[in-house]
C-alpha cells in the first residue's frame, strides 16, 4: 500500500479549496463544493474521470446556494447534496435544503424543509439514505438520525434515532457494511471510537479496538472491497499520523491501518442466488443421475448439472474425463452428514444453521479445500450466529486457525477474553495442540494489556508475578537492613578505636601494653583499693 502522484492529467483542475464532497459515479469522482483560504464559497461541478485522468466541468442549468461542509451522495444517477454552510452579504447560515443534480441532464432541483445541518453524514443503503449528527443551526452537536427514501420526491425527512451517543466532535465518517451504520470519531474521555448502529434493532454497540487508536491522530476512515472476491469482502482503512511531534495530522496522512470488518462479526454475504425449490432435487434417487458415496458408505443421489455449475471441482473432473464421470458415481472421504450439509448448500445457497457444530467445522475444511469463498463466509457467520459457547469455541478456534480465516479467529479470541475465568476452569482447551494453546494465550495476553486487565494466561503465571512482587518488595528491605548493620558496625569499631586512643592520651601508656589483660587487671585492681 502506497500513495502515487497522478501524472499528465488532462483538463483544468478546481482551485484550492477544502470542505467539499468528492463521490464516485459512472467511473468519475464528482466534486461539488467547498470554501478556498479566502472565505470564498462555490457551487460548481468537476468531474475527474479515472481512466483517462481528464478533468471536465460540464454545463450546469440553474444554480444552487455556494457552501461547504455539506453531505453528497449518488443513488439512481442523482447527486443528493443535504445542507452545508452557506453565507450571503450579511451573515453565515445553515442550509435546510436539499438538493438534487440528474447526473445525466446536469440539472439542478431543490427541496425545502428538512433539518438544517452541516458536518454531518449522509450514507445510502439502498434507496434509503441515512443523515446522522453534525450541527444545528445554533452550532450545537447533534445525534439525531434521519432517513430518506430517495426513490419519492419530495423526499421528507423521517426521525429514526436521537440522543444516544453523544460525540465530542461533529466531524465524523460514516459507511455501510451488512445493513448497517459503522460511524468513527472522536467520543467521550477524549478517544476514537468505532460504534456500528444495527438498523433493524436501533441499537449502537461500540466495537472493541484493542488499543489500535491511542497513539496519533486518526483523521479519515473509509471501507475497502475486494473487488475480486465473489463475496466482496469489506476492510476497514484508517488514516492518520502516530509522529509524536505532529500528532493530529489533519494536513498529510504518514500513516495507514486496515482492520478486517469479519473481527467484528461483520459478514457482507450477497442474498441466495438459487431459489430453495432445488433442494427438493436432493437425494431423490428417481429424478437423479449421479451418486457419491460418503465414508459410511450410505449413497447420496445428485444431478450433475447442479454439481457442474455450482462445484468447480466436480466440473473440472468432468471435463478431464476421469473414471468417475463415466461411472456416475464418486468415492469421497468426507461423512455423510457433511456431504449432505455441502450438498444442500449447492442446492440451496445457504447454510442451515441448525446443522451441528462439528459438521460445519467439517464443513468449513471442505470450503476451504475446494476455494469456495461464499461457503466459508456463511460458516463462520453460522459459528458466529449460532455457535459461539464454551463447549464448542475450542472447536471453532482450531478449525479458524487451520483454514486461515482471522476474523472467525478474532471473534473466538474475543469470546475466550471475556470468559477466561469459566475457561480455565474447563476442560475444552486441554484437547488442544499446542500451537493453538499458544496462539490463544498470545491474543488473550494482547488484549489484556489493551484493556488494563490481568493476563488469563495460567495459575502458574499468577505465582510467577506473585513472586516477582514479593522480590522486588523484599529487596529494597534486605538491602536497607544490611545498610543499617554495617553502619552500626562500622560505628562499634571506630567507638572502641576513639576509647583506645583515649587511654593512651590520659595515661600516657604505650598502647602494646594496653591491649594486653595484665594491663587491664591492674587498672580494675587500683580502682576496687580506691573505693
Amino acid at each position: 500500500m502506497k500513495w502515487e502522484t497522478i501524472q499528465n492529467v488532462k483538463g483544468i483542475p478546481p482551485c484550492k479549496r477544502y470542505g467539499h464532497t468528492s463521490t464516485f459515479w459512472n467511473n468519475c469522482i464528482v466534486i461539488f463544493g467547498g470554501c478556498d483560504e479566502f472565505q470564498n464559497y462555490y457551487n460548481d461541478i468537476h468531474l475527474f474521470d479515472i481512466k483517462s485522468s481528464t478533468w471536465i466541468q460540464p454545463q450546469i442549468e440553474k444554480s444552487v446556494p455556494a457552501r461547504y461542509m455539506h453531505s453528497a451522495s449518488v443513488y439512481n444517477n442523482k447527486l443528493f447534496i443535504y445542507g452545508g454552510f452557506a453565507k450571503n452579504p450579511e451573515c453565515t447560515y445553515v442550509l435546510d435544503d436539499l438538493s438534487v443534480l440528474d447526473l445525466n441532464t446536469f440539472t439542478w432541483a431543490q427541496f425545502h424543509g428538512i433539518p438544517p445541518r452541516y458536518n454531518h453524514s449522509a450514507t445510502p443503503i439502498g434507496p434509503k439514505m441515512y443523515i446522522y449528527a453534525g450541527k444545528d443551526q445554533q452550532g450545537n452537536t447533534v445525534t439525531d438520525l434521519f432517513v430518506l427514501h430517495l426513490d419519492t420526491p419530495p423526499y421528507t425527512p423521517r426521525l429514526v434515532l436521537t440522543g444516544q451517543m453523544v460525540l465530542l466532535k461533529s466531524h465524523h465518517y460514516c459507511e455501510a457494511v451488512c445493513g448497517k451504520l459503522v460511524v468513527f470519531g472522536l467520543y467521550n474521555h477524549d478517544a476514537y471510537g468505532l460504534w456500528v448502529l444495527d438498523l433493524d434493532q436501533l441499537e449502537w454497540q461500540r466495537q472493541d479496538c484493542y488499543g489500535s487508536f491511542d497513539i496519533g491522530g486518526w483523521n479519515y476512515f473509509t471501507v475497502m472491497t475486494d473487488t475480486a472476491d465473489r463475496v466482496k469482502t469489506k476492510k476497514f482503512l484508517f488514516l492518520g499520523n502516530t509522529d509524536p511531534n505532529r500528532p493530529q495530522g489533519y494536513d498529510h496522512f504518514r500513516d495507514a491501518m486496515v482492520i478486517h470488518s469479519e473481527t467484528f462479526g461483520l459478514y457482507d454475504i450477497p442474498q441466495p442466488e438459487h431459489t430453495l425449490e432445488f433442494s427438493s432435487l436432493l437425494n431423490n434417487q428417481e429424478f437423479s443421475d449421479f451418486v457419491i458415496i460418503p465414508s459410511n458408505g450410505q449413497a447420496l443421489y445428485v444431478h450433475q448439472v447442479i454439481l457442474i455449475a455450482r462445484w468447480p471441482h466436480f466440473r473440472n473432473m468432468y471435463k478431464s474425463g476421469m473414471l468417475e464421470s463415466e461411472q456416475k458415481r464418486l468415492v469421497v472421504p468426507e461423512r455423510y452428514e457433511v456431504m449432505l450439509a455441502f450438498l444442500k448448500y449447492l442446492y440451496s445457497d445457504t447454510l442451515d444453521p441448525e446443522e451441528s457444530c462439528a459438521v460445519i467445522c467439517d464443513l468449513l475444511v471442505l470450503a476451504n479445500m475446494y476455494l469456495m469463498t461464499r461457503l466459508k463466509k456463511l460458516c463462520c457467520l453460522t459459528f458466529y450466529r449460532h455457535h459461539l459457547s464454551l463447549q464448542n469455541c475450542a472447536m471453532i478456534f482450531e478449525t479458524a486457525m487451520m483454514v486461515e480465516e482471522v476474523g472467525l479467529k478474532s471473534l473466538v479470541l474475543d469470546f475466550m477474553f471475556k470468559h477466561y475465568g469459566q475457561l480455565l476452569k474447563s476442560d475444552v482447551v486441554s484437547s488442544m495442540s499446542s500451537f493453538c494453546k499458544t496462539a490463544i494465550l498470545g491474543g488473550c495476553t494482547k488484549r489484556s494489556k489493551t484493556r488494563n486487565q490481568p493476563s488469563p494466561s495460567s495459575i502458574s503465571s499468577y505465582a510467577i508475578h506473585v513472586n516477582n512482587f514479593l522480590f522486588y518488595l523484599c529487596f529494597p528491605m534486605m538491602y536497607l537492613f544490611f545498610l543499617w548493620y554495617y553502619c552500626a558496625v562500622i560505628t562499634v569499631f571506630y567507638q572502641v578505636i576513639g576509647f583506645f586512643i583515649f587511654i593512651v592520651i590520659f595515661t600516657r601508656t604505650d598502647i602494646t601494653v594496653i591491649i594486653t589483660p595484665c594491663w587491664w587487671w591492674k587498672v580494675c585492681l587500683k580502682s576496687d583499693s580506691i573505693q
